[in-house]
């Protein structure tokens, strides 16, 4: 599967996510459609149907529940450090979140995330996206709102102009 944009062109960057509630969802559409770029979601397919080959960056989104990502972003960074991974190059991840704001829940995750993977071909982002995600209906009621959106957009530009820098 190559990943091809809105306008027929080849791209390195490619937003996956992992969703319960369809708030990583909102911002996952968000980043792919502002930057042009391709969107997986895991609960729908097979990790060895993504093609990784010439991906450069993965803005790689998940809710943050009890201090850990969605089940299917930590199976998926396991399959990044397999030998079953279709990816031979140098790979950037930059993480998304959602969350209800639980103390340091979203550090939380990212630490056990890094703690997965141990191939020195992934670089990991410090600088990382956050926003508050809505749950049971009433807690953190509208959200994300238009103003996370706009600011998951300009995180992911950010993100890109680093990439393309180095």
């Amino acid at each position: 599967m190559i990943q091809i944009n809105g306008k027929g062109e080849k791209v390195n960057s490619l937003v996956v996510y992992s969703t319960k509630s369809g708030n990583s969802e909102l911002i996952a559409n968000s980043i792919a459609k502002d930057l042009d770029c391709g969107i997986v979601n895991l609960n729908e397919v097979e990790f060895e149907d993504i093609d990784l080959n010439d991906i450069d960056t993965i803005f790689l989104g998940s809710g943050i529940y009890g201090g850990s990502f969605h089940r299917r972003i930590i199976d998926f960074g396991k399959f990044l450090n397999s030998s079953s991974s279709n990816r031979t190059a140098f790979l950037k991840i930059a993480f998304f979140i959602t969350w209800l704001g639980r103390g340091k829940s979203d550090l939380t995750g990212i630490k056990h995330f890094k703690g997965i993977l141990k191939t020195q071909r992934i670089d990991i982002e410090d600088d990382y996206f956050r926003c508050f995600g809505e749950s049971f209906k009433f807690i953190r009621k509208y959200h994300p709102n238009e103003n996370d959106i706009e600011n998951a957009k300009e995180w992911a530009k950010k993100m890109s102009v680093k990439k393309n820098d180095r």
